[in-house]
């Protein structure tokens, strides 16, 4: 595990596309207060190399293997950051290095607006959604009430609408949403509830999901999203990328001049056959990535950030091995974290993409942060 803990170290820091700056995951070893501090330490410096500092923040992915610590985790950003505090998509799940992992999107030049409501703890706030310019990232939403999944559901879709609603977008400007669930054998129940509030829309929403082993004050559901505001859009869907079913999301949604990319697995081969190993998993959901990105006019060369979810050590490693093998140059920044479950059990790991279309080029930052 050593040997992958230093091929992540040496994974680009930063990705600049327009306004924005992304940053890979950051992770880091000792107690948990020093794991937290070392992180946001690279977070920070990654971001500053990009000459832009922690009032710029917009979205930060925080991965905690421990719910009860996400209070002080906050505490601590807001402290070493000395800024206030972006949205927070938050994953309460398994860290594959140490106990928490951080990545951001960090806004440019554009003012950033905060939505009025704000998601209040003890000691700490954050907005529930800021926009820069045209987009919109917001924090994650579940229910305070928890009632079972229909009413999570509900509860939490409803706060996603009302956030971007708060900072002048509509839910049809939403283009990727991210859903994680406490039980995967709902998986097709939400599906419905949620394909039922997006059925309206002219064009769905990518989409990421996934299980979690628990969620604040007992939810079932959390979801949060990314929007633009009046991005021409168009769905781009691949024969095999939805796995032949009627999924309530876009298998990718092109915005302007980004690519959203759902999350994509490789449990199903193109002959119909299914892939049951990680290996063959794994070669196959990236070719299935590539593929989509090609349909879009976008390729490798031209991803901004991957994302992936593994369900064991093992898929780690050879999720990694695939993408050093594939993206050698590291044209975008990788964030990778372990999950309890994906859609099916026999699913191992599940990968989605932003990427920008082949006549834009990101800027990355190369070596380590």
């Amino acid at each position: 595990m050593l040997r992958d803990y230093i091929k992540v170290e040496a994974l680009t820091p930063t990705v600049t596309h327009a306004d924005w700056v992304y940053t890979r995951s950051f992770t880091a070893h000792g107690t948990f207060e020093q794991q937290v501090r070392r992180v946001l330490t690279q977070l920070r410096d990654a971001a500053a190399a990009a000459d832009l500092v922690p009032s710029r923040y917009a979205r930060c992915e925080i991965v905690l293997k421990d719910l009860s610590r996400f209070e002080t985790v906050l505490q601590l950003f807001r402290e070493l950051l000395d800024a206030e505090l972006p949205t927070i998509r938050l994953v309460p799940e398994r860290v594959m290095h140490g106990d928490a992992v951080f990545s951001a999107a960090v806004c440019g030049p554009n003012e950033r607006v905060g939505a009025l409501q704000r998601y209040e703890t003890a000691e700490v706030s954050y907005p529930l959604a800021i926009r820069a310019g045209r987009t919109v990232y917001t924090s994650s939403f579940w229910a305070s009430d928890p009632s079972g999944l229909t009413h999570d559901s509900e509860s939490a879709l409803e706060q996603l609408f009302t956030a971007v609603r708060a900072v002048g977008a509509r839910p049809d400007d939403l283009v990727k949403n991210f859903v994680v669930l406490t039980d995967m054998d709902a998986f097709e129940e939400f599906n419905a509830i949620y394909g039922a509030r997006v059925h309206g829309m002219a064009t769905r929403p990518a989409r990421t999901s996934h299980g979690v082993s628990a969620l604040p004050d007992g939810a079932s559901v959390a979801i949060d999203g990314i929007a633009i505001i009046d991005a021409e859009r168009e769905a781009v869907e691949v024969p095999g990328s939805d796995t032949g079913l009627d999924l309530p999301f876009s298998a990718a949604l092109r915005a302007d001049d980004l690519l959203f990319v759902s999350g994509q697995v490789g449990v199903f081969a193109p002959d119909g056959s299914y892939r049951l190993n990680v290996g063959p998993q794994t070669t196959t959901m990236f070719e299935l990535v590539e593929t989509i990105a090609a349909a879009a006019g976008s390729s490798v060369d031209h991803y901004v950030k991957a994302t992936g979810v593994v369900t064991n050590p093992t898929a780690w490693d050879v999720f990694l091995a695939e993408y050093m093998h594939r993206m050698p140059q590291q044209p975008g920044v990788l964030s990778v974290y372990e999950v309890s479950r994906l859609s099916f059990p026999a699913i191992l790991t599940e990968m989605d993409v932003v990427a920008v279309l082949a006549a834009a080029n990101p800027t990355r930052t190369t070596g380590k942060a």
